[in-house]
């Protein structure tokens, strides 16, 4: 690979800096908490209640956590709510080890969904007659269609379902991850960039 030059790394850096505003932490540690506390806390608080109806069953079921993509490749922008779901990715994946041995008929999934139209994002199935409705985005998947994949993967035996949409294909997805691990050997000591600016070019 090759070393960007000191003019470019500088030439980078301010038309970057136009891009993503700098990150006013002491202002935004109330958000960081509500993030933490809903992404992973929630997580957390929903597995001390639900994992001894599992675990204590000889039954076979299956636990579902639902990650982000951003909590894999960290893309600049949102650190509160990338880290939340990195911790997720990571506590679901700890969880999934550990339940192997410990009740080998609990199975762990993570589950990434990509741009999904949901209540979130202006989805309303249920508005009073006469009202508007949105219309779902043509780059977006619908609830059912992220459900009808998840079953696909469950019945596949995989841990990690990372969702396409219409926008961004399986492919596209595997190249960001690549490239964001990648970025561990390949550049960690071969460029002045910052990793989180080289990661935003794979966003652009």
């Amino acid at each position: 690979m090759v070393t960007p030059s000191r003019s470019s790394s500088q030439t980078t850096r301010s038309r970057l800096s136009q891009q993503v505003h700098p990150i006013q932490w002491g202002i935004r540690k109330a958000g960081c908490t509500k993030s933490s506390s809903v992404n992973l806390f929630g997580v957390i608080h929903g597995l001390n209640t639900l994992l001894p109806l599992t675990t204590q069953s000889s039954t076979p079921s299956s636990i579902v956590i639902t990650g982000s993509k951003q909590g894999i490749t960290n893309p600049p922008g949102n650190p509160a709510y990338n880290a939340s779901k990195a911790a997720v990715k990571t506590l679901a994946e700890h969880l999934s080890y550990d339940l192997s041995k410990s009740s080998p008929s609990t199975s762990v999934h993570l589950l990434v969904p990509g741009w999904t139209f949901t209540g979130l994002s202006g989805n309303k199935p249920f508005v009073g007659e006469g009202a508007e409705k949105k219309e779902k985005p043509k780059g977006a998947w619908s609830s059912e269609q992220v459900v009808e994949f998840l079953e696909v993967k469950m019945s596949e035996g995989k841990f990690y379902v990372i969702c396409p949409d219409n926008d961004v294909s399986e492919e596209t997805d595997k190249k960001r991850m690549l490239v964001c691990y990648g970025l561990f050997v390949y550049l960690a000591h071969s460029t002045s960039l910052p990793l989180s600016i080289v990661i935003w070019f794979v966003w652009l």
